[in-house]
């Protein structure tokens, strides 16, 4: 099979595979109505998956996945011991190459998690869409070892019924050739928004799911304006700059997601916007569950 890879779009010989930033829809998982649930989860899994040897955005994927891992760590850093990460971006070393698709699979097959633990899974690196109608059930993510299926990496997690399940994958979403290219601004990283962080990564119960870029559209391995992550991507800087923004609050995945978009919009040039598929959590500041939205 001809793959011909262009900025963060993946091409085939036929349709373009153009990959998502999915932090999965919202929906409710088992036991969610159990009013008992504490208030956080107990353990926050990060799966960290990328393109990292490519010679187009490799670097920039790079720094997307240094971005997330700096800021976890700033917003756990007085209780390092309820991050888990699962860095499946360098080499293996019971192989002594790059983690391939199925070690990966396999990999979160064997995660062990708990009923009241959150699993956060982040992708930077090329993506395509095999069917522009069933757009969020045929993504294709591209990493260094192969290719995976989000809906493969979905169903393994969502069976572990854990309390949350997020899926962000930087990458394309778009059929379109070629792609501008970003001058590269660095700033230095200010001080994490510690408690913002923390509240979507440990107080949603369900999926998220959102995308770097319209369906149809590409996503982009570079950026304009502040960086204060040191992110490489675009959506990445965008999520960042967010992340690190100290006034900062919004209670729910439904109130960030505007201003997520928005800033995606903006680091990107105007080139794309992040994407809903559909967020349907309980909002973090009540105990009341909020209906599904779905952008």
């Amino acid at each position: 099979m001809n793959i011909r890879q262009t900025g963060k779009m993946l091409l085939v010989s036929g349709p373009v595979l153009a990959l998502l930033v999915s932090l999965q829809a919202f929906i409710p998982l088992w036991a969610q109505t159990n009013g008992n649930r504490p208030a956080e989860a107990d353990k926050l899994h990060v799966v960290l998956l990328v393109a990292g040897h490519d010679k187009g955005i490799g670097n920039a994927d790079l720094k997307d996945i240094a971005a997330m891992k700096k800021a976890i760590n700033a917003a756990f850093a007085q209780d390092k011991t309820r991050v888990i990460f699962h860095d499946l971006t360098g080499i293996n070393k019971k192989t002594g190459k790059v983690y391939s698709a199925a070690e990966i699979l396999n990999h979160l097959r064997g995660m062990k998690i708990g009923k009241n633990d959150n699993v956060m899974v982040y992708h930077s690196g090329h993506g395509g869409i095999t069917n522009m109608k069933r757009p969020e059930q045929t993504h294709t993510l591209v990493v260094d070892g192969g290719d995976l299926h989000r809906k493969d990496i979905k169903a393994i997690l969502q069976a572990k019924s854990p309390r949350a399940l997020m899926i962000l994958t930087d990458c394309c979403s778009s059929l379109i050739k070629g792609e501008e290219a970003f001058g590269l601004t660095r700033e230095a990283a200010p001080t994490v928004n510690v408690a913002l962080v923390r509240n979507l990564l440990l107080k949603p119960i369900g999926i998220v799911n959102i995308t770097a870029a319209q369906d149809g559209t590409e996503a982009s391995a570079g950026y304009k304006g502040v960086n204060p992550g040191q992110a490489g991507s675009a959506f990445t800087v965008a999520l960042m700059r967010l992340w690190y923004k100290q006034d900062a609050n919004y209670g729910s995945w439904e109130q960030f997601f505007p201003a997520l978009k928005n800033e995606t919009y903006q680091a990107s040039g105007g080139a794309h916007s992040a994407r809903a598929f559909q967020i349907s959590t309980r909002p973090l500041t009540t105990g009341a569950a909020s209906k599904g939205m779905i952008e």
